[in-house]
């Protein structure tokens, strides 16, 4: 008898309210895009789900009432999707893409984003500050950062 998959997405669906690290996520599609010679497939893998699960869980929510029996079942379950996203994107922006592929891959990915309903992509923060007179980096600023070493290392590798 198979053991079932635990996914944020069972989670939510079913009402459980239950945190799993971002490495628990199914690694079906990612073992299918090749993560094993870049971990930024992975990494997008990741985030993507973890921005499906989090508008799953906002329609949710907003479907709902205020005076829902299940709303707060519902808001909690929307902080843990709101959260896992957070850590996915985060996540997705400090991995630092292995091959010009994966780069290439990155980049289609995040047009993707900006095309469609994720258009705040770039600008989520990267770290939480609580003191008001510190600015968060933004994913953005993170990007180029990353990108900056990325390229740097691919161009030493083909020289």
């Amino acid at each position: 008898m198979s053991k079932p998959e635990v996914t944020r997405l069972t989670m939510i669906r079913g009402g459980g309210i239950g945190i799993l690290p971002i490495a628990d996520l199914p690694a079906a599609a990612i073992a299918a895009t090749g993560a094993a010679l870049d971990p930024i497939y992975a990494a997008i893998a990741t985030q993507r789900e973890a921005d499906q699960l989090h508008i799953e869980a906002c329609d949710r929510l907003c479907a709902s009432g205020m005076s829902d029996p299940e709303y707060a079942a519902l808001e909690a379950a929307t902080d843990v999707a709101c959260a896992a996203y957070e850590e996915a994107t985060r996540a997705l922006f400090l991995t630092e893409p292995t091959t010009l592929a994966g780069a290439a891959a990155l980049f289609r990915y995040l047009a993707e984003c900006l095309d469609g309903d994720d258009t705040e992509i770039l600008r989520a923060p990267m770290t939480d500050y609580t003191d008001e007179e510190l600015e968060p980096m933004l994913a953005g600023e993170q990007l180029v950062r990353t990108f900056a070493r990325v390229l740097d290392r691919l161009a030493a590798a083909s020289a």
